[in-house]
């Protein structure tokens, strides 16, 4: 069987239209839930944010300028029951610990790296 070259565009528009149609699906579903975000400079290796959802679904964070010794990477855990609309951001170190590092390494400006978060959720 050999397909014409009006035969190949219209199978090419077709499978366009099918891709088209299912990023379509994928939008619908991801404006569907509402957006959050922002940043902070943590004051405790446990840092809780309040975000304007009414139930964080997940979240995504990252540090906003370099790691240090002290605080090295954070992670997000959405609020649970009682504190849905939350975030828990927890500092690490190095060495895998969440210890507050403040109290023996000076004020939490100095320690803490300013965290970027992304709250999704309704």
């Amino acid at each position: 069987m050999t397909l014409t070259a009006t035969q190949i565009t219209q199978l090419n528009n077709s499978m366009e239209a099918a891709q088209r149609i299912g990023l379509g699906t994928l939008l619908n579903d991801v404006l569907n839930d509402l957006i959050d975000s922002g940043s902070v400079v943590p004051t405790s290796a446990r840092h809780v944010i309040t975000t304007d959802l009414t139930d964080v679904e997940y979240a995504i964070v990252s540090l906003s300028g370099s790691p240090t010794l002290e605080h090295s990477m954070s992670t997000a855990t959405a609020g649970s029951a009682g504190y849905a609309s939350d975030i828990i951001l927890n500092q690490w170190t190095f060495s895998g610990s969440t210890t507050d590092v403040a109290a023996s390494s000076g004020s939490t400006s100095e320690v803490y790296q300013t965290v970027t978060w992304i709250a999704v959720g309704s």
